[in-house]
């Protein structure tokens, strides 16, 4: 399950009436947290080594620790055990976690631009005519409001290891697409604006390096 989930990012699991917010580590696991009452939930790779740390600063000897471990090791899934020291554990059996969605959202500034320098690179000198000029207006301004009128958000069914930038052609206006990671796609038109041009894409695979440009069936 977690080798779907992104590293570093913030995901919230339910732990009874409680929401633990951790981050996904590198290994693939949660990290730990702490709930409001003051007890913690620690990924199971870690639990036996959290376990002795704490049992070792109340004081507990050597053996008794060797038992209360034993004793999580042998525990049942969903039970409370008493491990003696004022050490209550529980394990859980698996949680699902979703995403927190507290990482800022992408500037629809980003799409609007690659967009913007794609279209230069199909129309050359014309990305200077006076029809471009409100697109210009916008990126110079940063103005976001108005780039969030031309960037609609998408997400493609699953992710793939490609960037890629294409002219879908004049959709009443013309139409790019943008994707980050196969996955997230960004449709951006451009108001008032036709391209003379056929469809293009542009496609760069990650995972070889490889890029090429596509062109519509029949253009040069």
């Amino acid at each position: 399950m977690n080798d779907k989930l992104e590293r570093g990012g913030e995901y919230k699991s339910l732990f009874e009436d409680q929401i633990s917010k951790r981050k996904l580590r590198k290994d693939g696991h949660l990290g730990i947290s702490e709930l409001k009452d003051g007890s913690l939930i620690v990924p199971e790779p870690d639990a036996l080594g959290q376990l002795k740390s704490i049992m070792q600063k109340r004081g507990i000897s050597d053996s008794e620790i060797k038992n209360a471990l034993t004793m999580w090791e042998d525990a049942p899934a969903g039970h409370r055990v008493d491990l003696g020291a004022g050490v209550i554990v529980k394990k859980w059996q698996e949680h699902p976690s979703t995403p927190t969605y507290t990482e800022p959202s992408l500037s629809p500034l980003v799409p609007l631009k690659i967009a913007f320098e794609f279209a230069a690179l199909l129309v050359g000198g014309l990305i200077y005519d006076d029809a471009f000029g409100s697109l210009r207006d916008v990126l110079r301004k940063q103005d976001r409001n108005l780039a969030d009128e031309m960037v609609t958000h998408n997400r493609a069914s699953k992710p793939d290891a490609f960037h890629g930038i294409a002219f879908e052609g004049n959709h009443e206006v013309a139409q790019f697409q943008v994707r980050f990671f196969g996955l997230l796609a960004y449709t951006v038109r451009f108001p008032k604006i036709a391209i003379d041009h056929p469809p293009a894409v542009y496609t760069h695979r990650l995972d070889t390096g490889d890029d090429w440009v596509h062109l519509a069936d029949g253009a040069d």
